[in-house]
């Protein structure tokens, strides 16, 4: 069964020369590929994004002591973007 996005289905923003055109099909969407493809680049532009779209919330293997794990329990209606997960994810 495929479950349209809750926030968004897309994004779309440009930074120095280059433009970012997401689209989200599900409402969990990984990002993956090998060393030097883009993956931090397109973090980075979303987080700067998140900087003026407040359904956005960023976060990195750096936030593990800012609670970002209640933060994202107690919130509603945000797309949460997270980097290098593997980290993250289970600590």
């Amino acid at each position: 069964m495929k479950i349209k996005p809750i926030v968004m289905q897309e994004i779309n923003t440009t930074h120095t020369s280059f433009i970012v055109d997401l689209h989200l099909d599900y409402n969990v969407t990984f990002i993956t590929g090998d060393s030097g493809v883009g993956k931090s680049a397109l973090y980075s532009f979303i987080e700067e994004l998140s900087a003026n779209d407040k359904r956005i919330r960023c976060f990195n293997y750096l936030d593990q002591k800012k609670n970002y794990k209640a933060s994202i329990k107690n919130s509603k209606d945000k797309l949460f973007c997270n980097r290098q997960c593997r980290y993250s994810v289970g600590r």
